[in-house]
């Protein structure tokens, strides 16, 4: 019994320093990627401005600190913040797919190091970089439609369902001894039950925001902050 408790305990420490290895080893190539992504790529494409630059860096920080205003949903990590995707929601619309990739993996990234839940390699990329890479796609219908406001609310409607696909995608890892049917259903229901109504949140604002001078003169089509 005594060789026994100690195999379990053995294991259970030589598990828990391999997860906590594993956590660090992320930890500093998510670091050396956001350093990467900050610095080199802006200079390596030349597409982006010292402006715009900025308020990138204005806008995933301000992102970045709505993520502590949040209601925490089970047990797993799953949080309804204060709109913390809006801020780079609003960048991406302005400044379209490419920069607001950046500022959606940055702002992913970050989320991983304040809050390092992982299960695997894979689930790290789909958690954290594949479903904040969404943002890409908030100006996709900037120029396809008149109305700002239904272009915005499109553009986040989409940010949030590729948010929700990846984590879905994700969080079958976690019900890994449940059926496929039964692991997507499980998965999905839970990581909707924050991204939904953190969604509706979020959109709620964009739609009030859209109607303030301050987006026409900041973020629409005829911003006097030039792109």
């Amino acid at each position: 019994m005594l060789n026994l408790l100690s195999f379990i305990t053995f294991n259970g420490q030589k598990l828990l320093k391999t997860l906590s290895n594993f956590r660090f080893t992320l930890i500093v190539a998510t670091f050396l990627i956001i350093i990467i992504l900050l610095v080199a790529l802006p200079k390596i494409s030349g597409k982006f401005k010292t402006k715009e630059l900025t308020f990138a860096a204005a806008s995933v920080a301000l992102s970045f600190i709505l993520s502590f205003i949040k209601v925490k949903v089970g047990a797993n990590g799953g949080s309804i913040t204060l709109l913390s995707l809006a801020p780079i929601i609003l960048y991406s619309y302005k400044y379209g797919m490419l920069k607001g990739l950046l500022v959606g993996i940055v702002h992913g990234l970050l989320q991983f190091i304040e809050s390092p839940e992982i299960y695997t390699y894979l689930t790290f990329l789909l958690d954290y970089v594949f479903a904040f890479s969404g943002v890409f796609i908030a100006s996709v219908f900037k120029n396809l439609l008149k109305n700002e406001t239904l272009a915005l609310s499109l553009g986040a409607l989409l940010v949030y369902a590729i948010r929700l696909v990846f984590a879905t995608a994700s969080g079958i890892f976690y019900y890994e001894d449940m059926a496929f049917g039964a692991a997507l259903v499980a998965s999905l229901s839970y990581n909707a039950a924050y991204i939904a109504p953190d969604m509706i949140l979020c959109l709620a604002f964009l739609v009030a925001f859209s109607f303030t001078s301050v987006f026409r003169r900041i973020y629409g089509k005829n911003s006097i902050i030039s792109e």
